[in-house]
């Protein structure tokens, strides 16, 4: 799963099918988006994954986030064998969001966007 913007600070995109075809946005080419790319500490902002059953909860660092209206974690995306999930989160929440899966499903990553230090991710 690929993630685009045009910089560091503008609208993300993905795709349910990606042919390859340019993208752009505003005139300008979007270009995928690299982990931990836009600076800040792994601590706090790679996506860890807790399993149980089917249910996945995705919890951003390990130590605590901020979740202040200048600086918070923005989304979580859960990456599936069958099937992508999404949850935004607002200033205040907890950095964490819970997921279940169909029978069968199968995690293969998980994504998150804070609002100053950009796109992290982990693989499973």
């Amino acid at each position: 799963m690929n993630f685009y913007t045009v910089s560091p600070h503008s609208e993300v995109v993905t795709f349910l099918n990606n042919f390859g075809a340019p993208i752009s946005s505003c005139g300008r080419r979007m270009r995928p988006l690299a982990s931990g790319s836009g600076g800040g500490s792994p601590e706090v902002h790679v996506p860890i994954l807790s399993i149980n059953g089917n249910e996945v909860t995705v919890h951003v660092g390990t130590q605590p986030h901020p979740m202040l209206s200048v600086h918070y974690i923005q989304w979580i995306v859960l990456e599936c064998a069958n099937s992508r999930q999404c949850r935004f989160l607002v200033p205040g929440q907890e950095p964490k969001a819970t997921f279940l899966l169909t029978d069968g499903d199968q995690v293969e990553a998980a994504y998150a966007y804070c609002n100053i230090h950009g796109f992290w991710a982990s693989q499973r």
